[in-house]
């Protein structure tokens, strides 16, 4: 697990430097604090909101962070997708942020800092005692804050923290999908029809008989222009990925590019028809049709910047292999 912490001991201190602290505001200022908790718990949350977006870089599509108590003392971990799609690393995101390493130690230590005070106004209002948060950020600049409350069971940190890690992949840009309101959703969905039905047929007939499990074209449009990449998966299970198929049923390689050159053109027609509705088209697509001849088309509307195009192809291969 690639988490940063320090243990009960240190936090302890921390914690007691910080009720000093806020004793000694407390002398310096005789007026009299009439917030109520709710009000307190509140300015924690603007705070830690704060302290968590000097973190991370301006050009952000979304932002992380994930933190808690144990046993054995606190850790916490953050990343971020940047506005091209490019996931980063805590340790990546300084690079971005034009942040040497003594300046990111010290943004961090001030949300490590935010985090105790905003557990302890979480505690004033509930009454519990808050063990772990997490705080999502839009590239608008808003934050969601998430509390548990409540003891942690041991021996599950990495469980927890694996949640988390999927609820963080699960964010990909790449991944998400463009919304469309119902009336011009059934407005393309006319108007692809036919050309969906000719890229089913075609894709369908470049496949050697119907004895397999399932195969896959996985196409986008990016800054490199039109890539593809197919897939075959035997009803045994194996896999064998673009020239493996026609090796293994003796194909003829030419035309079997002719035959994906002639599904690209259809491709890029279907973009056209997004074009024309006044829509900016997908930028990627992937074809799955089984040996019973079901046909499905998946499109994804993610950046496709060069420098990533080997990351999408490897990430695309992990979620198809059956």
């Amino acid at each position: 697990m690639a988490l940063f912490g320090k243990n009960k001991k240190d936090i302890v201190e921390e914690e007691e430097t910080l009720l000093d602290e806020e004793v000694q505001q407390d002398t310096a200022e005789p007026e009299e604090d009439t917030a109520s908790a709710q009000e307190r718990f509140n300015k924690a949350c603007e705070n830690i909101s704060r302290c968590f977006r000097v973190l991370l870089p301006q050009q952000l599509y979304a932002g992380f962070f994930y933190a808690e108590l144990q046993e054995g003392g606190y850790i916490d971990d953050f990343c971020c997708y940047a506005s091209d799609g490019r996931f980063m690393e805590r340790q990546e995101i300084p690079t971005l942020c034009g942040l040497s390493l003594p300046d990111m130690v010290a943004r961090e230590e001030k949300l490590e800092q935010a985090f105790f005070q905003l557990r302890k106004c979480a505690q004033e209002v509930s009454g519990k005692p808050c063990s772990a948060l997490s705080l999502t950020m839009l590239h608008d600049g808003q934050v969601k804050v998430d509390l548990v409350s409540g003891e942690l069971k041991e021996g599950e940190e990495e469980k927890r923290y694996n949640a988390w890690r999927d609820k963080v992949e699960a964010a990909d840009p790449k991944k998400a999908r463009r919304s469309f309101s119902p009336e011009k959703l059934e407005e393309i969905k006319n108007r692809t029809r036919d050309v969906n039905m000719k890229i089913g047929t075609e894709f369908y007939s470049m496949l050697p008989g119907d004895d397999f499990k399932i195969a896959y074209l996985y196409a986008e449009n990016g800054e490199n222009g039109i890539f593809y990449y197919q897939r075959f998966i035997t009803n045994e299970g194996e896999i064998l990925d673009n020239d493996e198929l026609a090796d293994r049923f003796g194909q003829d390689k030419q035309k079997l590019a002719d035959g994906r050159v002639e599904v690209v053109k259809l491709i890029m027609q279907m973009m056209h028809i997004f074009e024309e509705a006044g829509e900016k088209p997908f930028t990627s697509i992937t074809l799955s049709v089984t040996g019973k001849g079901e046909f499905q088309c998946d499109l994804g509307f993610g950046a496709t910047d060069a420098a990533g195009e080997s990351a999408r192809i490897e990430m695309w291969k992990e979620a198809h292999k059956g």
